[in-house]
């Protein structure tokens, strides 16, 4: 991990150049993922049988959440390897709290599976939340990765943007069937405001800051506007559409069935 974050930094910086070919070498050593032998992502380089299954740790799915190693529709093997290692070890009996209920809560929300998010979640904020919302551990003392990571958890439910490919409500709980969440973050350049009704996106608003390609994966067909014109969008790959953008200018992203 540390790798790839000097040498992609080097990379935008334009620094390190000496460095940053030896940090490449020094990857090219690193093992590969692999799935063992239950079918689950392995943590170590051999395919050891686990000692404890249990352990509320999940340091081998780093390239899944929060890196973005793994994507379902470039490494879908991988991916369902690490959804496989993260059930072995709740179905294990892990106890989650703190940061782990918080990372298991984004891992969720990461793969679309927005009721075992919200279940994470919920006993995140109901079981491990002081009344003034610090988040603690077991032994009662203040979590900063809890309160950090149950907010992470709440935006990857609503948006997510791995490799620059904004995904609108991938993990959208039941209990949240309307709403609208304003200047969320994303990968790319963009902020975004975010309505939607009946479990359903009903615009969004997309604000590019570098005016760089906006690629978007929709669940249903959409229309992009800009000052009340239609944007012609691109279908690059099954489910994945993309339309350029000027810097400092807004777009309107609605479905098609609302026009």
């Amino acid at each position: 991990e540390a790798l790839y974050y000097a040498i992609r930094a080097a990379e935008i910086l334009d620094v390190d150049h000496e460095k940053r070919q030896q940090w490449r070498e020094m990857a090219e050593h690193l093992p590969e993922l692999q799935t063992g032998r239950h079918g689950q992502l392995q943590e170590w380089n051999e395919d050891f049988e686990d000692d404890e299954t249990s352990h509320r740790h999940f340091s081998h799915l780093i390239g899944f959440y929060p890196r973005d190693m793994l994507v379902p529709e470039r490494t879908p093997a991988l991916w369902r390897a690490a959804e496989i290692s993260l059930e072995r070890r709740l179905a294990a009996g892990v106890s989650v709290a703190g940061w782990s209920g918080a990372w298991a809560a984004c891992m969720f929300a990461r793969l679309g599976r927005s009721a075992d998010a919200w279940n994470h979640l919920s006993y995140l904020v109901s079981s491990n939340t002081t009344d003034s919302l610090l988040n603690t551990s077991f032994s009662g003392i203040f979590n900063i990765e809890g309160n950090l990571g149950g907010a992470a958890a709440v935006i990857e439910m609503l948006l997510q943007s791995y490799h620059s490919e904004l995904h609108f409500l991938p993990a959208l709980p039941a209990a949240w069937p309307e709403g609208r969440a304003l200047g969320l973050r994303a990968r790319g350049g963009f902020e975004l405001d975010i309505e939607w009704e009946a479990g359903k996106l009903s615009k969004a608003a997309i604000r590019s800051e570098q005016g760089n390609m906006c690629r978007l994966r929709p669940s249903t067909p959409i229309t992009v506007m800009r000052d009340s014109r239609k944007i012609e969008i691109e279908e690059i790959e099954k489910g994945l559409v993309e339309f350029p953008t000027e810097k400092g200018q807004e777009y309107l992203v609605v479905p098609k069935a609302q026009l």
